[in-house]
């Protein structure tokens, strides 16, 4: 039975733009390389200082003896090559992005003058007269997105011109059909970044980000508004009297939903896709 002991000096740090390391051991007593190699992966460890292990090799030194040199090499987890084929979510986000909004949930709160009745707006924020002209000017708000990224390992054989051209149809799409759970109409794919690895396989990036689907909502008298989650929902306004003031409201007229992104099958994204 062979013996395996660390070289004495070995799992220097390696700093710069990529943190690694080495560690060296000594095996002796073993004829076969690939048992060396067995004795060297059981013994040296997955993780050593936060760093994962990538590589483990062996070489002879003396083969009369049954020497051999083994060779352990850790880097930081994202530089660790990961199998082909392998997918990973790596990143999300969940932040507030701005929207710019004409009507309030709600109305908390209106005051005006002793014995002056305050005017209904039906909920419309920032009513202002400009040259002789009543308009919503509405605010900016945050509203709440989930971004998120995925990282893919594809062969070289499946980096074809045509995966890539597939690539480049779903980007700056919605998905058309129910895609990591998430209902149609609710994801968006906003691209992919990719680099080729040592081993010939590619490490992909796609991002995406998701805003749910709306339902039953109501905007002044107008109710049962819907509205998927990349499409925009915008007010139309009219002036009307409002009864306890005697004052003119800009009151929503017309609630309208356009689509401004296309629909794609998110299913292009998979290599292996099949119409």
């Amino acid at each position: 039975m062979g013996t395996i002991a660390e070289k004495l000096g070995s799992g220097e740090m390696q700093g710069g733009e990529t943190s690694q390391s080495e560690k060296l051991y000594v095996i002796q007593g073993i004829t076969d390389e690939a048992e060396a190699l067995t004795l060297l992966a059981a013994t040296a460890p997955s993780i050593y200082n936060e760093l994962v292990r990538k590589t483990v090799r062996v070489s002879p030194v003396d083969r009369t003896s049954d020497i051999w040199i083994g060779e352990v090499e850790y880097v930081s987890p994202e530089d660790a090559e990961k199998p082909e084929g392998e997918s990973e979510t790596v990143r999300f986000t969940i932040s507030g992005s701005p929207q710019h909004i004409t009507q309030a949930i709600s109305t908390s709160g209106a005051y005006v003058p002793a014995a002056k009745v305050a005017t209904d707006y039906k909920d419309a924020i920032n009513v202002v007269d400009s040259d002789g002209s009543r308009t919503v000017a509405g605010i900016d708000i945050n509203v709440s997105l989930y971004k998120w990224t995925e990282r893919h390992i594809i062969s070289a054989a499946n980096m074809t011109e045509a995966y890539v051209g597939r690539l480049k149809e779903v980007a700056d799409h919605v998905n058309n059909a129910t895609f990591r759970n998430h209902p149609a109409g609710t994801v968006y794919f906003a691209g992919a970044d990719g680099s080729k690895r040592s081993d010939g396989a590619w490490d992909v990036t796609f991002d995406f980000a998701h805003s749910a689907n709306v339902t039953g909502r109501t905007i002044g008298t107008i109710k049962g508004i819907a509205k998927k989650g990349w499409e925009y929902l915008w007010v139309a306004y009219r002036e009307a009297k409002d009864a306890a003031s005697g004052l003119t409201a800009m009151v929503p007229r017309q609630v309208n939903v356009n689509k401004v992104y296309n629909l794609e099958d998110f299913g292009k994204l998979e290599p292996g896709y099949t119409p």
